[in-house]
């Protein structure tokens, strides 16, 4: 296009310098004017320069195209969530050393006394990437749910401050005890909110606690049975384990599986928060 610009200004500039009056002298000036084939140059030149203004109105020069044009969308990521619970304990450790060779990340919901116990797992968790989420103090049904509602917020929070004297971060994404329901009614979600957590269920669960070490290709199955019917309900997949030696056992050939399927495993982040707990509640 620049080109084309330059050429058109040239064949302007000759029509002009000889067509229009200027420092050309009155003797000078009908001598040019009346050189042989003085006007058939000029009508030439004009009638070149309007075509080619025309021309390069008509067809952009290939580098203008794409910004008319809209590019194709980017095919969306699929991502998985590996979620773990309970720990952190003696199997951390073996289990973030799998998630490191995989090349993968996972979120941990830890129970508060475990965080102070293995305070060394804890800051490996956080510095290889990996998101800590809250899981309670006590992790019992009888004292979180029995008493007043405001009992499980009140030990989210305990377990908030815990971890940050850590590791020195504040998250605010718990999983409750055992999932939401029936447990988690209205008013124990309120205070959730008043404090300002999320909270998360689970799309799949591998139910790897009910396994011996021996048995640990049925929480395998369990994985590949559950993942295509929660792809069919296009939720998102959220695999519920816990930190235990069948399920170190079974851990890489999960993330296998779904890195076949396309998946890229990552954790937990604030920003790209989804709402999934069994309640429906958009507020967490």
């Amino acid at each position: 296009m620049k080109l084309v610009r330059i050429f058109v200004f040239f064949f302007l500039a000759a029509a002009l310098l000889f067509s229009s009056a200027g420092p050309v002298s009155a003797v000078e000036k009908p001598r040019i004017q009346n050189m042989p084939g003085f006007q058939s140059v000029i009508t030439a030149n004009l009638s070149a320069a309007h075509q080619f203004l025309a021309i390069s109105k008509s067809n952009p020069a290939p580098g203008k195209i794409g910004s008319q044009a809209k590019k194709p969308a980017a095919k969306a990521q699929k991502v998985a969530y590996i979620t773990f619970d309970d720990g952190p304990n003696r199997y951390t450790s073996q289990i973030l050393t799998i998630l490191k060779n995989k090349k993968v990340k996972a979120t941990f919901f830890a129970v508060e006394p475990n965080i102070k116990a293995y305070k060394t797992s804890m800051i490996r968790v956080n510095r290889e990437g990996h998101y800590i989420g809250l899981h309670s103090v006590t992790h019992n049904a009888t004292k979180v749910y029995k008493g007043s509602s405001i009992n499980v917020a009140k030990e989210m929070e305990t377990t908030r401050k815990t971890l940050n004297s850590v590791v020195k971060v504040n998250h605010y994404l718990v999983r409750v005890p055992y999932g939401s329901k029936p447990y988690m009614k209205k008013p124990f979600r309120d205070w959730l909110v008043k404090y300002k957590f999320k909270m998360w269920d689970w799309t799949i669960d591998t139910n790897d606690w009910r396994y011996k070490t021996s048995q640990y290709t049925s929480i395998i199955n369990n994985v590949k049975t559950a993942v295509p019917k929660v792809e069919k309900q296009k939720k998102p997949i959220i695999i519920l384990m816990h930190e235990r030696p069948q399920t170190v056992k079974a851990l890489p050939q999960i993330i296998d599986y779904l890195k076949g399927r396309g998946y890229t495993l990552v954790p937990y982040h604030p920003k790209q928060h989804v709402v999934s707990n069994f309640w429906g509640d958009g507020r967490l």
